[in-house]
């Protein structure tokens, strides 16, 4: 948070001075209406997870010391890897120039600017993104989402009625709210052999996920589709009744694409008062392996996750 003017213009300065750039003049048509539409907009749409709309030059205006803020501190667009990590592919953050240009234009009041030419109509995701699934898995009754107060964690199942193996190429979680939607994770679990696999998580903004050709994720027979909800109130009573969508390969896959919930198992021992309680887990990979996605994920007490690959020849 920003406590005065002078912290903002010393912020904007550190920005403009990082990029190595002089500040130009920047106005709406030409150059913050297209940074809105790809950091901004996918999530800030009517009726989308963004509280409010973040489309035109009024919505900026009207919420522009908001903005400010959490763009000085680095919360919006929400990208929580650190700035020293390896570099990832979808980072959401702003780039250095984007963050300067957006300050520099708030600080001048939001200039307009010629409208040379007007970006096309943003048309908000909807529906299955993936194509038409080969297999929906819903949970079973829909939740009654309350217009205000607190929603408890929900742990839901849901089998997925498969009675051969099927390769997966595609997923998609989808909310028929996504304004209460927090977040949602999918594993699937075998109750007759034990044990479960993460298959994918929805976040605010989140794509679906498509594996690269020639990998694909293996769903066995008799399975059972965990969900784990966390639904937030909007101010309106909803009936939700989230879902997955799972688009199967034609062929079996070159690459089996596995995923693993790596933790400590049973319940964590903070002493009380430790500012930093550290835990630590280590898993050794039984073969050659790939690593294509990883998702920190904590609740109430999770302060920083740090992820170190040790090389085999150390």
């Amino acid at each position: 948070m920003v406590g005065s003017s002078a912290a903002f213009l010393a912020v904007l300065s550190a920005v403009g001075a990082a990029t190595g750039d002089e500040p130009s003049a920047v106005t709406w048509h030409g150059r913050i209406a297209a940074i809105a539409r790809a950091r901004c907009e996918t999530c800030h749409w009517k009726g989308g997870p963004g509280p409010f709309e973040l489309a035109s030059v009024d919505d900026f205006t009207g919420a522009a010391a908001m903005i400010r803020e959490a763009i000085v501190a680095d919360v919006m667009p929400p990208w929580v890897a650190s700035p020293e990590s390896a570099p990832l592919r979808h980072d959401r953050s702003l780039r250095p120039d984007e963050k300067r240009d957006l300050l520099q234009w708030l600080a001048a009041g939001c200039p307009v600017g010629e409208a040379a030419a007007e970006l096309p109509p943003f048309v908000p995701p909807s529906g299955w993104r993936i194509g038409e699934p080969d297999l929906v898995v819903a949970i079973p009754e829909p939740v009654a989402i309350p217009p205000s107060g607190v929603v408890d964690y929900l742990k839901i199942k849901a089998p997925t009625g498969l009675v051969e193996p099927r390769w997966v190429e595609a997923i998609q979680i989808r909310c028929d709210h996504p304004t209460i939607c927090h977040h949602v994770l999918a594993r699937v679990s075998y109750p007759d052999k034990g044990g479960q696999e993460f298959i994918d998580f929805y976040l605010p903004g989140s794509e679906p996920t498509v594996f690269e050709p020639g990998r694909a994720l293996l769903l066995r027979p008799g399975g059972v589709i965990e969900f784990d909800l966390h639904y937030t109130p909007d101010g309106l009573p909803h009936q939700e009744q989230t879902k997955i969508g799972f688009r199967f390969a034609k062929e079996p896959p070159k690459e089996r694409v596995r995923s693993r919930i790596l933790d400590v198992g049973g319940k964590l021992l903070i002493p009380a008062g430790a500012a930093a309680h550290e835990v630590r887990y280590e898993f050794e990979f039984p073969a050659e392996s790939w690593i294509r996605r990883m998702t920190p994920h904590m609740h109430l007490r999770g302060k920083s996750t740090r992820i170190e690959l040790i090389a085999p020849d150390g």
